[in-house]
Formats: C-alpha cells, structure tokens, sequence
C-alpha cells in the first residue's frame, strides 16, 4: 500500500507540468488612449473561435490591470471593454505560439466613444456638453468668442466656469490646476500660458475632470494631491502638420500687444513655440494692479510612444511693473490713524527648464523622471511717506487730510533700491514595481534641490517722531549671499488585506542645509541727502549709487549688530500609515503620518551669537478623505486634516530686534507648538439633458495655540514692540452654492447664480503702555468678519447673437471689540451686460457695460459709482477668414479707479492703487497652418460650402 501510494504521487508530480504546459496566462494594462488614465473596472473577455462564447473573463483593478490564468492553448479573440469607450478586439493566437506560457500584451488604450451613452448626451443642435463618470466635456464650437481669441475668452463661456481677476479658473465649483493638450503636460506648471496662447480655433473638445498625483495615478496609494485639470483635444485636422496665429497690436499713450504661437502636432509628438509682449492689462475689466510690462518667449514639447512618455518646456519671462498705492489705515488697539503713499518700481527677469519622462520597460514597472533648473535676476526699487495721527482721518479727503498735516505725530520717509539674483536646480526620480499579487506594489522616489542666491540692499529713512522730539536717519547697506540643499529618499509599500481594500505604508527621510550671511554697513547721517538723491536718480543699479556715494567722500562702515548669520540643518523622518477602500460607489480613505524631527541652528544677530541650537520635536497629523458617486454626473467629496506646526527657532530666541527703530520685534522662548484642523467638502451634480449644474462647497479651519503676535504701543514715541505669542480663539468657517441651467429646446437661454459667505475670527494681544511702564498686560483685540458674495446672470446665445447680464454683491462686516468706531460695512456692486453680434460677412461687433459702486469706504472720495464701458469692432477677410483687423477701446467713460480694503486683527486698510484703465487698441491677427497639403481654411470645396453656409443667413 505504501509503495503504491508513492507511486501515485511520484505519478502526479510528473503528470500536472506535461497538464500544465497546456495552459496560458494573459495580462495586461488598460488606459484612456488620450489622458494615459488606468480604467478601472473596465471589462476583459477571452471568446472562443467561431461562435465567440466567453471562455473566461476579468475586471481591470484600480491600475487598470488584469490577469487571466489556466487559458487552454487554442485562438481565441480578447474583447476590451468599458462604457463610454469603443470596444476593441485583438486577435488571441495561442495555439502557435512559442517560448513561454506567460502572455503579456502590455498597455491596452481605448478611444472615447464619439456616441456616447444617450443619458450623457446633450441633444441640442450643437452638443455642448457630455458627461461620463468624473468627465464633464464641452463643445467649443457650441460657443461664441471674438476673433482671435485664445482660450482664456471661451472658458469663461462655459457652463459653471468662473476666471477672477487673478486668473484662477473655477469649473463647478472646482478650481482647475493645471492645463493639458491631448492629456500631455502644457508648459508644465503654468496654466497661464495655455489660457493666454493657445488660439480657441485649434480646439476640438474640452474635457474636465480630477486627475491623481503622479505618485498616486501610478502607484494606486492615495496621497490626497488630486487635481483637476482642463485637458484640450486638438481638432482631428490639425494633428499632422504646422499651425499657429500672430496678433501684433498698437495703441495710444504707447500701449502696445505682439502675440504669436506655432504649434507642430502628429499622432504622438507636439511641440509649441510661443513669444509674446505687451503693456496693456491681461484681461482690462479686472485690472487690479499699476503699470505692468510682459515679455515672454517659450517652447513646450511633448512625445508619446509604446512604452514612454517625454516632454519639457524651456521659457523666459520678463515683467516690469510701476505701482503706486495710497492708504488710509485704521488701528483697533489704541485709535492712531495712518496715512501712507508709496512707489515702487521692479524689473524680474526669469529663466526656467523643466523636463518629464515616464517610462514603461514593461507592464510591472514604472520609472518616473522630473528635473528643473530655475534662475531669476530681480530688480527693485521704491519710496514711500507716511504720517500718524492721533485724531480720526478715515473718513477725510486726501486735501482735508494735507490740511491737518502739522497734527501728525510722526512722520516717516524712505527710499530704496533692491538687486537679487538667484538659481536653483532640483530632480525627482520614482521607480514603481507591481508585483505579482493583485494591487501590491512598491516604490522608491528620491529627489533634491540647490539653490544659490546673492542680494544686495540699499536704503535711506527717515524718522521724526514730535511727542519726544526724536529724528532719526537710517543710511544702510547689506550685502546676503545665501545657498541651501536638500536630499529626500521615500520607499512606498500598497498591500491588499481584503477585497479592495488596501494598507498602505511609507517612510520618508529628508536632510536639509540652508546658510544665510548678511554682511551690514550704514553710512553716518551726513549722508542723508546725498543718498536720497542717487537712490531716485540711478534706477535699478545699486553698484552706481554706491560708486557716487564713495567719489562724494561717504564711506560705508560695517555694523554687527545688524548683520545676520544664520545655519540649518534639518533631520525630518515621516512614516505614513493608510488604510483605503474602493468600491464603485465610494472611496474612502484614512491615515495618520508621524514626523520625528531634529532641528539645529548657528546664529548671530544683534551682537549675540547662538553657536549651536538643537530642538527635537515629534508631529501627529490625521487625515481623512470620503468620495461618494452617487451616479456618472452626481458626487461627494469630505477631506479633513490636521496639522501640527512649531514655531521657528528665531521667534524662540530671547532677542531684540530693533533694526527698525518704528517696529520693534523680540523673541519668546516660551512659545509652544499650535494644531490645526482643517476641514473641507463639495457636493457636484450636473443633468446633460438640461444642461443644469449645481455645485456646492463648505470649509473650514480652527487653531489651538495659534502663533500670533502681541503688540505693544508706546504712547509717548509711537513705537510699537511685536512679540511672538501662543494666541486661542482664531477660527473661520465658509459655505455656498451654485447653480447653472439651460433654457428652451437649443439651450440658447441660460440662467445661474451662486452665493456664498464666510465668517473670521482673528485674535491678537496688545497693550498701550508709556515709555519706562511694565508692559504685562495681555489685552485681546478681537476682529470678527462676515463676508457676504452672490452673483447672478442671464444670457442667450446662437450662432451670431450672444447677450449676457451679469450681476455681483459683495458684503462684508468687520467689528472689532476695542474700537467700535472703526466697525466697517462695505459693499461692492457690479452690474451690467455683455454683448456680441457676429455678422454673415464676417464683421464682429461687441461690448460690455459695467457700473461698479462701493459705499462703506473710509473715505468720501472712494465711494464712488463707475460706468465702465468697453468696446470692440473687427472684420476678418482673405480665404478662411486668416487675417483679422480689430479695433478695441477701453473705458469709454473714463471713470474706473481701484479701490480695495483689508481686515486683520488689529487694522483695516482701505486702499487706491494706479493703473491701466483708458485706452484704445488697432490689432491684425493672422492664421496660418499647412496639413497634408492644405491649411486650417479647408479645401478649396469646403470654403466653398462656407460660402453658401453664410450667404443663406
């Protein structure tokens, strides 16, 4: 019995491989041809020859992966599907095959289904949008914008699209954070490339939706970057060949605007190259801030093959500006009223490089490759006066105000001039490998930084103080060399433990140096005047105002009280511990990341030296993150965080700081860590049919032990001591919502609105005390600010009509508990339309009118009632419409101004700034192409049927 029942044994040991030679195993990756995103869930079936029944079948993990084992040796055909996609089928030939049993096909993409599903599709004449799980698509030819337009123009046409007057672009109630052209990197990290270069007439569709970080898209491990992203697909016609626009414009009081960009598109490379300048404001009705100047120039490349991806940009950027402001500026804590007026003048230049590889050797490894080289050269000069009073100013005029100026009791004056120069390289490595068990991987990322930077400092001020009848000159130079490094390596593991659920474990290791050396020498105050007068006269050369300093017989002397060294060395070890569950329905994430740190200090400042400080600290920080899809177009999102954070290791030194003779600042070694918790959550859903989207928002943040400050004001000199203090009780909360919908069968109508507030809670200690008095007294000034925003619009749109009106209330309320007199109301208004009237023969006309009201303000004069008018006239002719002439006028009436107003917790600053506001404008804009043999216009028959097309208008 027993021999046999070796037999039998030795019997299977040799029957099960000749079994098993008969068997294969498939696997593979799927992803979106276009965005290079894993599909996840998305469907595989081996069919059997002829009657194609399904012989076995998976679904792709959350990387987009699958692996279909015991696949008898036979020829089969493999059906890759996924809603929304096309279909693909792929020839299966097992039964001739050779070599090994493991069958790997690598990266499956499928292709968006141009028809998709009926419920996501918008049935208008002209679809506008289509949905698909977290992707909202536009139809840019769904959209009127003038010609030439670049791509900034139509995304404020969008459903739920929202650009302010900084840029930042908010889709359903989203802030987008970066730019693609057929899912590949534009320009990197500057969206405002795309939205100033890229010509509308070269997009087919724009797509929108949440794209995972690079660490979490390849390696499966939610690391809580998301971001969302717009992603611009070039029309079909436009993929193989040259295209591009140049805009050259010119206007009065030496206004001026050359735009041009040159694009190369195939299948699988782009490449960009783009110039432009221009001193008129990037987007007029907004204009926020001085004379500015842009120069600009660039190239942006990107390629696509089987197994890697690359591409880069190299670009340099210049911008001037001129800024005058003039404030008004209102304390809590012990009612002195400022009056300041400043200028400041700067010149930056900027050069940057950046590179990306991603490379695929097979199906189980990733290795990822970012580098980036920065330099800039800064210059910078300015001058600013200022007076204090002890009597209410806010609410005089600038000419009441000059008559009162012998009440002041101080006045301070300044002028300076700035140079700074700096570099600074860094790289990224990250190597990911997938092992064999469904959702196991591991990754290593490495990375690092150095950067060097040379600034030089020249001033002059001058103080007068009559309550002690002080005057004080400051005449001082410095000179800060400063360079830093930084070296971090991070191993990441993603273990499954349950039916997709994962634990996920990190540890990270940084070391960083940074040295800092100002060197600082003063002229005595014989010096005052001479300096004054080469500060304003040698603009942007502090090496000049120096040399005629010293052929005037002023020499510099050094001071070592005002120079400064400083030496880091940080030691930050961080391990993350993740639990996270997808189901179709919801994701849901949490983990807690713990931070053991070292920290050591060499520091020298104001005579004492501090040869060797270390501080040893250990940080918690939670976090939690729940997604729930309630269906393709309908979710919810909640994040929360916390946050622990030390204070720097120079506010907990016991040292003054009275470099600045008006504001004192000392040390406080008592200081202890604070925590936040921060805490945010948005509700999206959007209808197709009706083109109807509502999205709503509500975040907030609350401090314990909050490093504040303390102020204390000396009533006899004006001198106001800040210390560092451990402050409770800063809190703010902030909610709303928006909607957007379509009208009528062609949605030519639409109607929305949002509306949403905030609330703030800021705290700071303060006490007025006269000179040679204790100062133990911790008096809370406490400032608590409502915010209030709600806008509205109406609009109708069709082919060669498009009017809009437009509406938006801004409110706030700030009291604070000391000064009840400086309790503010302000409020914002702006209303008006938009206009746009496009005609067959291919004139285009087009206006806005604005009035803008403000009341509440401080001063009579700034709460004014302004009607700002723009308008535009342009024709385009030759074949295609390629040249345009356009002539644009801004601000009509002449009436716009800037007015803005600021709250802190023991202040409110109201004010008026310069800037670009009348002025007209005569541009031609040419495009150009070559495709295959024929341009962007068409062929010669389809500007013919153009033609006809306008002609039966």
């Amino acid at each position: 019995m027993k021999r046999f029942f070796l037999f039998a044994v030795s019997l299977a040991f040799v029957c099960l491989p000749l079994a098993a030679q008969g068997k294969y195993s498939v696997k593979g990756s799927i992803i979106d041809k276009e965005t290079s995103e894993a599909l996840m869930g998305a469907n595989v079936q081996v069919l059997a020859l002829p009657d194609s029944t399904m012989v076995t079948g998976a679904m792709a993990d959350d990387m987009g992966a699958f692996n279909l084992r015991d696949i008898k040796q036979a020829n089969y055909l493999l059906k890759v599907s996924f809603m929304g996609y096309v279909a693909r089928y792929i020839p299966l030939n097992l039964k001739q095959r050779k070599g090994g049993h493991q069958v790997d096909l690598g990266y499956l993409t499928l292709s968006t289904d141009s028809k998709m599903l009926k419920e996501a599709v918008v049935t208008t004449t002209v679809a506008k949008v289509q949905v698909s799980g977290d992707s909202i698509q536009f139809n840019p030819q769904a959209y009127r914008v003038p010609q030439g337009s670049t791509l900034e123009a139509l995304v404020k046409l969008l459903p739920g699209a929202e650009v302010d007057e900084e840029g930042n672009i908010t889709i359903n109630g989203k802030s987008v954070n970066k730019i693609l052209v057929d899912g590949k990197e534009f320009f990197l990290n500057d969206k405002s490339v795309a939205m100033k270069n890229i010509p509308v007439d070269i997009i087919d569709k724009i797509k929108t939706y949440e794209r995972k970080s690079d660490m979490a898209r390849i390696t499966g491990v939610d690391d809580g970057e998301e971001e969302t992203v717009l992603d611009l697909s070039v029309k079909k016609g436009m993929k193989n060949g040259w295209f591009g626009n140049a805009l050259a414009g010119v206007g009065n009081a030496h206004r001026y605007t050359v735009r041009g960009i040159g694009n190369y598109f195939n299948d699988n490379t782009t490449v960009s190259a783009l110039g432009n300048g221009y001193n008129v404001p990037e987007n007029p009705r907004w204009n926020r801030g001085g004379l500015n100047s842009h120069k600009e120039g660039g190239i942006n490349f990107a390629s696509k093959n089987t197994n890697m991806e690359t591409g880069g940009s190299v670009s340099y950027r210049y911008d001037g500006s001129d800024h005058s402001n003039r404030s008004n500026v209102a304390y809590y804590t012990n009612k002195e009223y400022q009056r300041s007026y400043s200028v400041n003048y700067g010149s930056n230049h900027r050069i940057e490089a950046q590179f990306k590889m991603e490379w695929r050797p097979d199906t189980m490894t990733t290795v990822l490759f970012r580098p980036n080289f920065n330099y800039s050269r800064n210059n910078s000069m300015g001058q600013s006066a200022s007076n204090a009073f002890n009597i209410d100013i806010s609410e005089m005029s600038d000419d009441e105000i000059e008559e009162i100026i012998s009440e002041a009791i101080s006045i301070d004056d300044s002028q300076s001039q700035g140079h700074n120069t700096s570099t600074r390289t860094s790289g990224e490595l990250q190597i990911t490998r997938r092992l064999q068990k469904k959702g196991r991987n591991v990754t290593l990322r490495m990375w690092g930084d150095y950067s060097q930077s040379e600034r030089q400092d020249l001033s002059h001020s001058y103080v007068e103080r009559k309550n002690d009848n002080t005057m004080l000159h400051n005449n001082r130079y410095f000179d800060t060399p400063a360079s830093s490094y930084s070296a971090t390596a991070q191993l990441v593991w993603s273990e499954p433990i349950a039916d997709r659920l994962y634990f996920n474990v990190s540890y990270r290791y940084r070391y960083g140096y940074s040295k800092n050396e100002r060197q600082a020498f003063v002229y005595d105050s014989e010096a005052y005047d001479m300096l004054k007068e080469s500060l304003i006269a040698c603009r942007y050369d502090v090496d000049e105002v120096l040399r005629q300093m010293r052929e005037a017989s002023y020499l510099l002397r050094d001071t070592l009280e005002l120079s400064q060294f400083s030496e880091y060395r940080n030691y930050d070890q961080r391990i993350g511990l993740q639990l996270r569950q997808v189901r179709e329905k919801y994701k849901v994430s949490g983990g807690v990341d713990l931070y053991p740190q070292r920290t050591t200090l060499n520091y020298r400042y104001m005579g004492k030296e501090y040869p060797e400080i270390g501080r040893n600290v250990f940080n918690i920080t939670p976090r939690v993150n729940l997604r729930v899809n309630f269906n393709k177009t309908t979710n919810m999102q909640m994040r929360y965080n916390g946050r622990a954070s030390q204070p720097s290791m120079t506010d907990l030194l016991d040292i003054v700081d009275d470099s600045n003779p008006q504001y004192v600042r000392k040390g406080n070694p008592n200081l202890k860590p604070s925590f936040s918790h921060n805490w945010n959550g948005n509700f999206n859903t959007f209808d197709p049919e009706s083109q109807r989207g509502l999205w709503s928002w509500l975040y907030g943040s609350m401090t314990r032990n909050s490093i504040s400050s303390k102020t204390t004001y000396d009533t006899v000199t004006t001198i106001r001591t800040t210390i560092p203090k451990n402050i409770n009780g800063n809190w703010n909360i902030g909610c709303g919502v928006g909607l957007n919908t379509g009208l009528g069968k062609e949605k030519h109508f639409s109607v929305g609105g949002n509306i949403g507030g905030n609330f703030t809670q800021s705290v700071s200690l303060y006490n007025n005390v006269a000179a040679g008095m204790s100062d133990d007294v911790d008096i809370k000034s406490i400032t608590r600010t409502t915010r209030l925003n709600t806008g509205a619009n109406v609009a109708y749109r069709n082919d060669y009509v498009s009017i809009e009106l437009r509406g938006w209330l801004s409110e706030t309320h700030a009291e604070n508990n000391i000064n009840a007199a400086s309790n503010r109301n302000t409020q914002d208004y702006n209303y008006g339309s938009d206009m746009k009237w496009t005609m067959p023969w291919g004139t285009e006309l087009a206006s806005d009118i604005y009035m803008t009201s403000r009341r509440g303000y401080s001063q009579k004069d700034m709460n004014t009632d302004e009607l700002l008018w723009n308008a535009s006239v342009s024709h385009s002719f030759l074949k295609g419409n390629a040249l345009t002439i356009k002539g644009e006028v801004y601000d009509i009436l002449g009436q716009k101004t800037n007015v803005s107003r600021n709250i802190s917790a023991d202040s409110f600053r109201d004010s008026r700034t310069n800037g670009i506001y009348q002025y007209g404008l005569v541009s031609l804009i040419y495009r150009f192409s070559v495709f295959a043999g024929k341009n962007t216009m068409g062929t010669k028959d389809e500007r013919r049927d153009d033609d006809r097309r306008y002609r039966g208008w």
